[in-house]
């Protein structure tokens, strides 16, 4: 009887320890699957320039995207104007892609002069909550002007002496950051005119 007794304890030792092993393997593999699910819960980050909302022809617009957890995984850029969606970057990106940055060169031919906005959409390779989380918006509106300053010559004055002073008067049809005259090499800086009553 003892020994038979005896010879029951290992067997059920034995029974259990596969048991015990198969929970451990099975709480590892949760875990394991719970930390891939969770690991990555911030979306990609946007950034848009350039910062002035005003832009002309051949004006570039520079978008900079990152995601250093899970890395991109699609980007999505648009220009909307009117009521209507221009598709200007749509592109897809191999595992482990942490940033990307795209120049936008505009003109005319894509656009029309007035106002419109860049939409930016990111999406990274992360699984929670089944990929909405790394997802991310930005938008950015801008003024796109395509017609340059137009100049009205004031004065006519047109024989000039060596060594003597001239004085040139002119009036822009829009504002401008920059404006002067230009003799060979030298740039001659304008003045505001002050009117006199």
């Amino acid at each position: 009887m003892n020994k038979e007794t005896n010879s029951l304890i290992p067997q059920k030792a034995g029974k259990r320890f596969p048991l015990i092993l198969t929970t451990i393997i099975i709480f590892l593999a949760l875990g394991a699957g719970v930390f891939l699910f969770f690991r990555d819960t911030v979306p990609p980050v946007i950034a848009i320039a350039p910062d002035i909302t005003d832009i002309g022809k051949d004006s570039q617009i520079t978008i900079t995207v990152t995601d250093v957890d899970s890395g991109l995984e699609r980007l999505d850029i648009t220009a909307n104007q009117n009521g209507k969606k221009l598709a200007l970057v749509s592109k897809t990106f191999p595992a482990g892609t942490q940033n990307t940055m795209e120049t936008i060169i505009l003109n005319q031919g894509q656009l029309k002069e007035g106002t419109f906005v860049i939409t930016v959409t990111a999406k990274d390779a992360s699984l929670y909550p089944f990929g909405a989380a790394g997802q991310t918006t930005a938008e950015k509106s801008y003024t796109f002007d395509a017609t340059p300053p137009r100049i009205f010559v004031q004065s006519h004055t047109n024989n000039l002496t060596q060594g003597g002073a001239a004085l040139m008067i002119y009036v822009l049809s829009e504002k401008s950051e920059d404006t002067g005259i230009r003799v060979g090499k030298r740039f001659f800086p304008r003045l505001p005119a002050t009117r006199h009553r």
